[in-house]
């Protein structure tokens, strides 16, 4: 009888080392957009939420017609604001600046992690709008002010 409890103990262990891993990663989810518009230029965006809580945003446009002036995560049931991802038209502390792509140009790339100044909402409401396919990214410049590209945050 006390072999078959070891061995039960034992696959017990072996199948909570399996199965954390991935509640753990249940828990993390990844939203992608692809980015275009009117004037060729293009890009990609991912936003992350972690399982600490943390919400993690890369973003990269290229081929823009003017400089970035910022770049937001919109609701697209009203096109309010809720994460201003990037400002160069009047920087604000814990909001990253919008700096160029390495190969310059009218581009602008950036990683960064969410701080609340970054935040016009909640993040829990973020976290909600994202799971309800509510968000889109629009990035903003001199020459289009309303956006010269954009796209839906999609679950991948």
């Amino acid at each position: 009888m006390t072999r078959k409890i070891r061995l039960l103990f034992v696959l017990m262990i072996v199948a909570m080392i399996f199965a954390l891993p991935t509640a753990a990663l249940a828990n993390k989810k990844v939203f992608r957009a692809s980015l275009s518009g009117p004037t060729g230029g293009r890009g990609s965006s991912v936003v992350a939420t972690n399982i600490d809580g943390s919400i993690h945003v890369t973003l990269r446009a290229i081929n823009l017609s003017s400089p970035v002036t910022a770049a937001h995560i919109h609701s697209s049931v009203d096109g309010s604001i809720l994460v201003t991802i990037c400002n160069s038209a009047s920087p604000t502390a814990g909001v990253p600046l919008c700096t160029p792509a390495p190969e310059g140009g009218n581009s602008v790339q950036l990683e960064a992690n969410v701080t609340p100044q970054m935040l016009h909402i909640s993040g829990g409401q973020l976290r909600q709008a994202l799971d309800d396919g509510l968000t889109y990214v629009n990035v903003h410049t001199t020459m289009y002010p309303g956006g010269e590209v954009s796209g839906a945050l999609e679950l991948r």
